[in-house]
């Protein structure tokens, strides 16, 4: 949820998610005073806006003198008594727009929202292609309070003018129905293919579903706390933990339990997994991949501080390689399609040299039986690294120069 008014002043945002439960790590990192709550459907219900009016809006308006006026749509979950009731008491008028009309007389639906979605599309789309968001298929839980802060940093240069100007497309503030018509008869005058836009929007799914990563590797996750506060009630990160929260009692700690890497291989649905507790393992080597809370903290770090928009080379080299000698036999990190792979030198030839370079398999490496032996350029050597360290029977090495990149 997202309000905001004719002086172009926007409110926290309120963040509801489908979810049984809540978990303190799904409100890390966010906007300042933004609020989080959970539904079982994941939409706004009665008691979830109310909560929002209480806790987010009316605090606001008290402050200001006279009469003010709330503009919403006719969503059932809007008619409060409650609301309603303190809307009275403290002069404040509630205004429903007309039915099927939020995308003419919205002033954030018509001048908000979409610098907003373009902003986000581009903040997804570096996730997406950063090292942890290419490992999953949905957009986790426990990363969306960083990106949403990133969002609302990025448009907030102009969201004021964009605000102010929404008010003024609708008709709104100042009061004229003239940019009203005005704009629904260019609307009416304009015409759209709408076969046209259904390709391709297929096509956009279509670039969507080809980039998924067609084998999940494993979901390394923190452990988290489950936050217990009464249905329909909200909470800020800065509330989390403290003794004299109305209503709660305080946090559980989740156990943390393993089970085999088949059964992990079969995931459930993007909204039962939240929910599950944090589980890892492989029944073959028997490798705890769980990690401490550390991570998802330095994870976060990395992602504020624009880590994951380093080029491959920027973050090998900060991880301090030696010297390429330039001789057959030497062990080294060569960049393939903007990665990092371990490898040997096994040919030089000028300024070409062939390496037999290592292929990823789940947190470990292993010589291909075919087929690795490639020329490359020197430039796209980055630097020397100890001989791989086997780790189990089965030819499964570590690269330590080169797990800093692709674990990190």
């Amino acid at each position: 949820m997202i309000a905001g008014n004719a002086a172009g002043e926007v409110l926290p945002p309120y963040v509801v998610y489908k979810s049984k439960h809540l978990w303190d790590t799904w409100t890390n990192n966010g906007p300042p005073g933004t609020r989080y709550a959970n539904t079982a459907s994941g939409w706004f219900e009665s008691e979830t806006f109310s909560d929002w009016f209480f806790q987010l809006l009316l605090p606001t308006l008290t402050k200001i003198e006279g009469k003010k006026v709330i503009i919403g749509d006719n969503l059932s979950s809007h008619l409060n008594v409650d609301v309603l009731a303190a809307c009275k008491d403290h002069d404040i008028q509630f205004v429903c727009l007309p039915p099927n009309s939020t995308h003419v007389t919205q002033p954030l639906d018509v001048a908000f929202f979409a610098p907003l979605k373009k902003a986000w599309r581009e903040i997804l789309s570096d996730y997406k292609e950063s090292l942890v968001g290419s490992r999953s298929n949905v957009l986790e839980k426990q990363h969306f309070p960083t990106l949403l802060r990133r969002l609302m940093e990025k448009i907030s240069e102009n969201s004021a003018s964009n605000l102010i100007s929404g008010f003024r497309k609708c008709g709104i503030v100042p009061c004229d129905v003239g940019p009203l018509l005005e704009r629904l008869h260019n609307k009416h005058n304009s015409v759209v293919n709408r076969e046209n836009v259904s390709e391709i929007e297929k096509l956009f799914l279509e670039s969507l579903e080809n980039k998924r990563t067609e084998a999940t590797q494993f979901q390394v996750r923190g452990r988290k706390k489950k936050i217990t506060i009464p249905a329909g009630k909200s909470i800020a990160h800065g509330e989390i933990g403290s003794a004299d929260l109305p209503g709660t009692s305080g946090i559980v700690t989740a156990p943390i339990s393993k089970h085999s890497q088949k059964q992990r291989a079969n995931e459930v649905s993007e909204d039962e997994e939240s929910d599950k507790l944090p589980e890892l393992g492989d029944s073959d080597d028997e490798v705890d991949e769980i990690q401490d809370m550390e991570e998802e903290i330095e994870f976060n770090k990395k992602l504020e501080s624009g880590y994951f928009a380093k080029s491959a080379a920027e973050k090998i080299q900060e991880s301090g390689l030696k010297d390429i000698q330039k001789s057959v036999g030497e062990y080294a990190l060569v960049l393939y399609d903007g990665k990092p792979y371990p490898g040997v030198i096994t040919e030089i030839e000028g300024e070409m040299v062939k390496i037999n370079a290592m292929v990823k398999s789940l947190k470990f490496w292993k010589w291909p039986k075919k087929g690795g032996e490639i020329w490359y350029s020197w430039d796209k050597i980055l630097g020397a690294i100890n001989a791989p360290k086997q780790m189990t029977k089965r030819g499964l090495y570590s690269v330590l120069e080169c797990d800093r990149y692709w674990w990190n």
